[in-house]
């Protein structure tokens, strides 16, 4: 293959894979450019011994990216993008006239690397492939497809779209992390309440002794045989491991009699019955957070389920309940802070809406309307009729309204 004027090898003779040699008879350099083929000894004896071949081969470069300009600027005018124009100008009807870009904004937009690999509309274009590819569960390889790339220079020139292996590692892995991570949010807990505070971290120093300590392990073992109860070990509260303090709670209960008879003969502090009540109560506080956590851990699980999750954990929490009070109301507190409006967010009460276990019984009766609005928006966009909406929501609104009655 014929190297151009502006290919750096185009000045040099490869000897082999890590040699290279100067074709100027004079010279005879003769450099070993290492395994990588790295060209930047290359270019530096180009520049240093030879300017006038480096100045030759810049002016060449320069003229080349010229003439990739004005065939960029030709392929604007061309018959798809004019019909593309004459489409959109018969869609916005003879009362609307068709307005230019601002030209501050154009030029804002060219000259600033909005296209460039760090550049705004170059991210944004990226968001849009990888929204695109997850909604429609595309390949992808659909990136590197000689089709599409083509697709993109016809829309928008200056976009390059990147292979397949950036958008696995970087922009589908940033729209993941974009998303609330609902588990996190609804599993945190926070020990406000001294009595409480001081009643766990009593029972995570009970498990970690008997953990430690080998003797007692063996005897923990050999009482839960002799009184013929399921071989159950105790679970440690780790902070980052989420619900392990009903995990833990949860266990310490179970074996109650096995702990009890094991302090007695060791003379470990032991529980109290008020102690244990106290315990009972923290493990039905948690119960519903847990059972929630464990639903949302489901590898099939779906966003259909965060809004029917958040509003049965609010409920539970808002209950009239003397035991720990202020510990509901923090995780209420919690709840709301880290989730947010989640009556807002139209992808949620879109997936709720369309999913016939919940439908409409957990949203707002005052914001049907609104609700109903965003589902004709969408179904717009997949070209099904208000007819059809109509045919799905009526139904519902009636069944619920029957409900309340």
């Amino acid at each position: 293959m014929s190297l151009n004027p502006g290919n750096w090898w185009f000045y040099f003779n490869r000897i082999n894979k890590s040699t290279a040699k100067c074709k100027i008879a004079e010279c005879n350099y003769i450099k070993d450019t290492g395994k990588s083929l790295s060209i930047e000894c290359l270019k530096k004896h180009l520049k240093n011994k030879h300017p006038n071949l480096f100045q030759q081969r810049e002016d060449y470069v320069a003229e080349e990216r010229k003439k990739k300009e004005k065939t960029f600027e030709n392929k604007e005018d061309n018959p798809l993008k004019r019909s593309f124009a004459k489409a959109q100008l018969q869609e916005s009807g003879p009362s609307q006239k068709c307005h230019s870009p601002d030209i501050l904004e154009t030029l804002k937009a060219t000259k600033s690397g909005a296209w460039d690999r760090n550049g705004s509309s170059f991210k944004e274009a990226n968001r849009g492939l990888i929204e695109m590819i997850a909604a429609g569960i595309l390949p992808f390889s659909l990136v590197e497809q000689p089709g599409f790339v083509r697709f993109c220079k016809i829309i928008q020139p200056r976009y390059n779209p990147p292979g397949r292996r950036h958008f696995t590692q970087v922009e589908l892995q940033s729209a993941y992390d974009d998303m609330k991570c609902v588990k996190a949010g609804i599993s945190l807990f926070n020990n406000d309440e001294p009595e409480l505070s001081n009643l766990i971290e009593r029972a995570k120093r009970f498990v970690r002794k008997i953990k430690k300590s080998r003797v007692l392990s063996e005897e923990f073992k050999e009482l839960q045989a002799a009184l013929e109860l399921p071989s159950l070990s105790l679970q440690k509260d780790i902070e980052v491991r989420w619900n392990s303090t009903f995990e833990m709670i949860d266990r310490l209960i179970k074996i109650r009699r096995v702990i009890d008879l094991l302090c007695d003969r060791n003379n470990i502090p032991s529980f109290s019955n008020t102690d244990w009540l106290s315990l009972g109560s923290i493990k039905k506080l948690l119960q519903s957070v847990y059972d929630a956590t464990k639903l949302l851990q489901n590898q099939t699980v779906s966003i259909s389920v965060i809004i029917p999750i958040y509003c049965a954990l609010q409920h539970n929490l808002t209950k009239e309940d003397s035991d720990f009070s202020s510990a509901r109301k923090k995780i209420s507190e919690t709840l709301s802070t880290k989730l947010g409006r989640i009556e807002d967010n139209r992808d949620l009460v879109l997936a709720t809406l369309l999913d016939l276990r919940f439908k409409l019984i957990y949203l707002d009766e005052t914001r049907w309307e609104e609700y109903k609005k965003w589902l004709i928006q969408e179904a717009e966009k997949n070209q099904i009729t208000n007819e059809e909406v109509d045919d799905f929501l009526i139904p519902m609104e009636e069944e619920y309204s029957l409900d309340s009655c």
